[in-house]
């Protein structure tokens, strides 16, 4: 072998170990952004019929995350992809796996008639345990051309009440906040403090937490 195809090989060789290096980095940081708190204990993956139904609203699947069911009922299992629907978009279902067929448990097309959910990302969705035999799920959204400092949209769904509670961000023109809940009373204090962080979060939240109307944790 020539000098030249030694060089030529080892030039190669490093510029593949850098790549792969770069797109290591890079495909965990974009799976930390999209799955922010994935339940890590070691649960089994959704059974064909389940993934099935999901794809019933799905076009694509992009991650499946169980959780106990309350009351022990089996494995609820929370799905993120395209929709299936004619105006497209990411879509979260929860679908339980029970014992006869799978039931739908929540779907945030239940949102759709919300301006302020009319814009979502993949990064938009969290669950987590809620300590209470349950889980949450919140999902974030926004008013198509406002998803800075606009109209911003945050919901949770609550496994042990099955209710979805809502909370709005209104900036108004002096730069001000106008921060609306869903329903505007009755909101167990657990949720409505989730609620509260989630408009409270640098990233997620308004841009300038100190100006909202609430009291967020961080303050």
């Amino acid at each position: 072998m020539s000098p030249a195809e030694i060089l030529r090989k080892t030039v190669v060789s490093t510029l593949c170990v850098l790549l792969l290096c770069v797109v290591g980095q890079t495909g965990v940081r974009n799976q930390e952004a999209i799955e922010p708190r994935l339940n890590k204990s070691a649960t089994p993956p959704a059974p064909p019929a389940v993934t099935k139904f999901a794809k019933r609203y799905l076009r694509s699947i992009e991650y499946t995350n169980p959780y106990d069911s309350p009351g022990g009922h089996g494995l609820d299992f929370i799905f993120l992809g395209e929709s299936q629907s004619h105006r497209g978009g990411w879509r979260v279902i929860v679908v339980r796996a029970s014992n006869s067929k799978p039931l739908l448990i929540w779907d945030s097309n239940s949102l759709s008639h919300d301006y302020y959910f009319s814009s979502s990302g993949l990064s938009s969705l969290d669950s987590d345990a809620d300590g209470t035999d349950g889980y949450i799920v919140t999902w974030r959204g926004c008013a198509p051309h406002d998803c800075g400092d606009g109209r911003l949209g945050f919901a949770l769904f609550s496994s042990r009440t099955n209710q979805t509670y809502v909370g709005h961000i209104t900036t108004k023109d002096d730069g001000s906040y106008v921060v609306t809940y869903y329903p505007n009373s009755g909101i167990p204090d657990v949720y409505r403090n989730q609620l509260d962080r989630m408009m409270c979060s640098p990233g997620n939240g308004a841009s300038d937490p100190s100006k909202l109307p609430i009291k967020c944790p961080n303050r």
